[in-house]
């Protein structure tokens, strides 16, 4: 199975940076991962942003994007995962948390998978998408929203459709400012 995480950021290329070896070193090995990681093209750090890509061996897209909802989609168009998840500054993972998502989606492609944020596991604040329930929707986020509400409408779209997979006892702490952390 092949996994790509897809990353928007702005203003944290060391942040960043530390998120892809995170994710990297806690991954099994046993399946493909490409790494996006999508900043905006006036960032005043892109040139860091552009030294860490290379330095790290990730995908790096640059675009005009005014809100975190584009850059997410902006990498998610160019994702060639069998999973896409949308990883931030802040979210770190579990021990072999690719062979533990693989397990879960098995042959299925169009589930969406909510994992614990460690702040209540209430919303998808990291999404977790198989490929097919991607190109139905379009997008990992609506394009419509500018960053708020982006979490629960897409979780309540995928729980609507019926392919909404509670998978709560794998954690992937969210260490957001608003949560001390």
């Amino acid at each position: 199975m092949k996994f790509s995480l897809v990353h928007a950021s702005r203003g944290r290329p060391d942040q960043a940076g530390g998120v892809v070896s995170e994710w990297r070193a806690a991954a099994s090995g046993e399946h493909e991962i490409e790494h996006l990681l999508s900043v905006d093209e006036d960032d005043p750090a892109g040139n860091e942003y552009a030294a860490r890509a290379r330095e790290l061996q990730v995908v790096l897209v640059a675009g005009p994007n005014h809100t975190l909802v584009e850059a997410a989609n902006r990498a998610a168009a160019r994702a060639g995962g069998d999973v896409l998840i949308v990883v931030s500054d802040d979210f770190g993972c579990p021990p072999a948390w690719d062979t533990r998502l693989a397990a879960i989606f098995g042959e299925r492609r169009d589930l969406a998978v909510l994992v614990d944020d460690g702040l209540g596991a209430r919303i998808m604040t990291l999404p977790v998408l198989g490929r097919d329930l991607y190109r139905r929707l379009g997008y990992v986020y609506h394009p419509a929203y500018h960053g708020q509400f982006v979490d629960e409408d897409l979780t309540e779209t995928a729980r609507a459709l019926g392919l909404l997979v509670e998978a709560k006892e794998l954690l992937f702490p969210h260490r957001h400012f608003s949560a001390g952390r």
